[in-house]
């Protein structure tokens, strides 16, 4: 079932190449249980969709409190205005919303951890134990860790961000009332979104980093960051990240 909030969209040099490609991808293959046999039925031509009929949501501010994330860069806020311009150009309507309207997206990050928990089928940390048959523990987990920092971000055997997920896995079994809390405001936004969002009649315009490209491995200190687009994937609703060009340092 997790396989469900797991799910990688292909990476296109152009927007205009999403379309042929996805009607390529979709439908089943045999592997993925998740997969509808219908698919490619609810793909619709782009060119048959007036952009002047849609209402656009813009949530300008990052879904976490200041604390709990980076700073939100400049440039990012102003590439987020830029889009938004250029969708009013072509006649959308523009709605500016935030925390009031959505007030679970300050809860992003745990409510992703929570929900991904909720539907697992095998714990995280055993299934990167390697077929081990002493499993790792949260202490053997945490020592993983360190050598993941030690060794610029990964092992032999694992990743930081791997080795990161277990733990936070393992703590948040370890408090089920706060994640059964989490898991029912996920619920919670989920319905916030499809009414807002009205059968795909309006989408929602948010920033998908808070920062300029950074350096390698940098975002393993900015983790948090990550809400801002794994919220989506917990919601199972379909998200694109668009590119809007270079700063001042060159940097997407």
């Amino acid at each position: 079932l997790i396989s469900r909030f797991c799910q990688l969209g292909p990476t296109c040099r152009s927007a205009a190449d999403l379309y042929p490609l996805l009607r390529v991808l979709a439908g089943a293959d045999g592997f993925d249980a998740m997969v509808r046999d219908d698919a490619i039925k609810s793909l619709r031509d782009p060119l048959s969709v007036d952009v002047a009929d849609l209402r656009v949501f813009v949530f300008e501010e990052p879904f976490l409190p200041r604390l709990l994330r980076s700073g939100f860069h400049p440039e990012l806020r102003a590439a987020l205005r830029r889009a938004e311009e250029a969708l009013a150009a072509l006649g959308c309507e523009i709605v500016h919303i935030g925390h009031k309207e959505l007030p679970e997206m300050t809860l992003a990050f745990s409510i992703w951890a929570a929900l991904l928990g909720a539907v697992r089928d095998e714990p995280f940390m055993r299934i990167i134990s390697d077929g081990k048959q002493t499993p790792l523990n949260f202490f053997t987990t945490l020592v993983e860790a360190l050598r993941c920092l030690c060794s610029g971000g990964s092992t032999a055997r694992h990743t930081l961000p791997a080795v990161g997920l277990a733990m936070l896995e393992n703590i948040t079994d370890r408090f089920k009332e706060p994640a059964a809390s989490f898991v029912k405001r996920g619920a919670s936004l989920r319905s916030r979104l499809d009414a807002l969002l009205n059968g795909g009649r309006s989408v929602l315009l948010t920033p998908s980093l808070l920062t300029p490209a950074p350096a390698h491995a940098e975002n393993l200190l900015r983790f948090t960051d990550a809400a801002q687009t794994g919220i989506f994937n917990v919601m199972q609703l379909p998200a694109t990240a668009v590119p809007m060009g270079a700063g001042a340092c060159g940097l997407p």
